[in-house]
């Protein structure tokens, strides 16, 4: 049986063995909301989610419809019955493998760089759907997880190239995200470079009180004592 995949990150796209498969909207639709939950569903639940402004009948009609599609190009790609469906567990979907920040946590990790391109991607960007929100959400913080633990498996490996192109991506997700800027100074550190690390704790504070109008947090200036830097950047 071919090995079906499906990426959410940055886009929707399908694979089945190497062929791109191309699924109408509806179907892509239909195919993201199971792989995000994760287990199988009430199709009459599915139906009200997806189109929630049709009635009943109709939505369900939609809903066979797009499973049928769905069926018809990946064959393997669903489980269910007649009163649920759900993802098959055979697809290799990149949220579930990409999206586990203990994966990132081993010093092994900084040998995996590719996917930091995967990890700046946000879930299905372009899609304007009320039940992504939650979850494009949630993706964010774990990519940052990730990005972070990234960042330090690099260190520890003694890649510091790698180590401050993680932190760097987690910044740009959210650049007032303490947590980022610290393991950024903490790769400057490793690097031996303690002006470099000084003066990026300095930037953080500096941010921080002219964005939120906040001190950084004491989490952050403890780091900062720790690794003998004040969180104004004085050495």
């Amino acid at each position: 049986m071919a090995e079906t995949s499906l990426q959410l990150l940055g886009g929707f796209g399908l694979q089945v063995g190497q062929r791109d498969v191309h699924l109408p909207f509806q179907a892509q639709r239909v195919l993201a909301y199971l792989a995000i939950g994760e287990s199988p569903v009430m199709r009459h639940q599915v139906a009200a989610q997806l189109w929630p402004f049709t009635h009943h009948g109709p939505a369900q009609g939609n809903l066979r419809t797009a499973l049928w599609r769905v069926r018809q190009a990946a064959p393997s790609a669903l489980d269910g019955d007649r009163e649920t469906v759900g993802l098959s567990g055979r697809v290799l979907v990149d949220l579930r493998q990409v999206l586990r920040p203990h994966r990132w946590a081993a010093s092994t990790a900084a040998r995996d760089l590719e996917a930091l391109l995967v990890l700046r991607r946000d879930l299905l960007p372009g899609w304007d759907e009320d039940w992504l929100l939650v979850e494009r959400e949630r993706a964010r913080q774990l990519r940052m997880r990730c990005l972070e633990g990234l960042s330090r498996s690099c260190v520890q490996a003694g890649n510091i190239t790698g180590a401050i192109e993680a932190a760097y991506a987690a910044m740009e997700i959210e650049p007032l995200r303490e947590s980022a800027h610290l393991v950024l100074i903490e790769a400057h550190i490793a690097d031996g470079n303690r002006a470099e690390a000084a003066l990026h704790a300095a930037q953080t504070t500096d941010l921080i009180e002219r964005e939120l109008d906040i001190a950084p947090s004491p989490q952050f200036r403890e780091r900062m004592h720790s690794l003998g830097i004040a969180s104004d950047g004085t050495p």
